[in-house]
């Protein structure tokens, strides 16, 4: 009997150690594209530094199906509705998201909120997402995209307004205009990217240039007659 238990008890030590030479440690981790827009190609970056092998999870996928996509540099690709998906593993210490769209129908994107991890050299303990790198020149950059919804609303005459758009730790940031209405030639929208960054009259799907920092700042100014309804902002996109 003794000679029984000790043998179940050895299988079920087995088992414990081959899952975890095959598996690695699950950790906590959002991302989250925000509802897309027409014509995507956006691409995010995970890394975690010293894994051999990483996979992400996402709790949820929405996109029009058969035209939207979301894939990963493994090897996946998913179209439509789809929760509790895990991606194939990515070898070495870095795994792409990439959403891509066609011209008509959004929908939410995609959620991220954990990933698994394989440290190199049968390491048990992985690094914390928010533990700082030991060379920080080791790391790639990592650009993510957010919604924010930034409307000026229609304005007035006279105007000099400005609107500072602030994300911490950032390298650099830059944003996208979803549209861009004053009266042209007169009222102007600027940012502080660069001299070249200013319009007047109407303009849809608009990027900015990148701003060098944590902070880019929109200024709207007008003349004395005839207003519209100046801009709105739906994503910014920063790397860190």
């Amino acid at each position: 009997m003794k000679k029984m238990i000790w043998f179940v008890v050895s299988i079920m030590i087995l088992c414990v150690m081959m899952e975890n030479g095959i598996h690695g440690e699950i950790q906590s981790y959002t991302l989250e594209s925000g509802p897309y827009g027409n014509n995507w190609d956006t691409t995010w970056k995970i890394h975690q530094y010293g894994a051999e092998k990483i996979r992400v999870h996402f709790s949820w996928i929405k996109t029009e199906k058969r035209y939207d996509w979301v894939r990963t540099s493994a090897g996946d690709s998913w179209t439509g509705i789809y929760s509790n998906v895990w991606s194939n593993w990515q070898y070495g210490d870095t795994i792409l998201i990439r959403l891509t769209s066609d011209r008509s129908i959004t929908d939410s994107g995609f959620r991220v909120d954990k990933i698994e991890v394989k440290m190199q050299n049968n390491s048990s303990t992985a690094p914390s997402r928010n533990s700082p790198p030991t060379n920080s020149s080791s790391v790639p950059q990592q650009t993510i995209t957010q919604y924010r919804g930034i409307r000026s609303n229609p304005y007035g005459n006279n105007w000099d307004k400005k609107w500072e758009i602030h994300q911490y730790g950032a390298e650099k940031i830059r944003i996208h205009f979803a549209w861009i209405k004053t009266e042209k030639r007169y009222d102007w929208v600027r940012t502080s990217a660069s001299y070249w960054d200013r319009w007047t009259g109407h303009y849809y799907d608009v990027w900015s240039r990148w701003e060098y920092g944590d902070t880019i700042v929109i200024t709207l100014t007008s003349d004395g007659s005839k207003t519209d309804e100046g801009f709105f902002i739906d994503y910014i996109e920063y790397q860190i």
